[in-house]
């Protein structure tokens, strides 16, 4: 987000392409930092073995979210229609992991609650 014009001199010397570039990678990588919840969310789930949960997390946010913006956001929007497309997929991605772990969240507290009980009783 800082230096994305010395990283697309890399590239090219260009001016276009390198304003265009920078552009680009700031609107792309805008919300990469919530990308590890979703990560951690379907690692938590694989722990648990839930298979189901991890599979659809897996999915969710290059294959249910990211392609059909890809495909449909240029329509509207043009050429940033296809760089918009990659932070609103991780948001959604980011948020659909939030509503499983809100939805599972008497089942997680359940397990803890009952390590607890197990312990108490070693």
């Amino acid at each position: 987000m800082l230096i994305p014009e010395p990283l697309m001199r890399i590239f090219s010397t260009d001016q276009a392409v390198i304003e265009d570039g920078a552009e680009a990678m700031r609107i792309i990588f805008l919300l990469t930092p919530i990308i590890g919840f979703q990560m951690v969310t379907a690692g938590l789930f694989q722990a648990l073995g839930k298979a189901k949960i991890v599979f659809i997390l897996s999915l969710s946010r290059q294959i249910i979210f990211l392609i059909p913006f890809v495909l449909i956001f240029p329509h509207f929007y043009g050429l940033k229609g296809i760089w918009l497309a990659f932070p609103i997929a991780d948001g959604l991605s980011f948020l659909l992991a939030i509503v499983i772990i809100v939805s599972n969240r008497k089942q997680l507290l359940i397990g803890e609650e009952q390590a607890e009980i197990a312990s108490i009783h070693q």
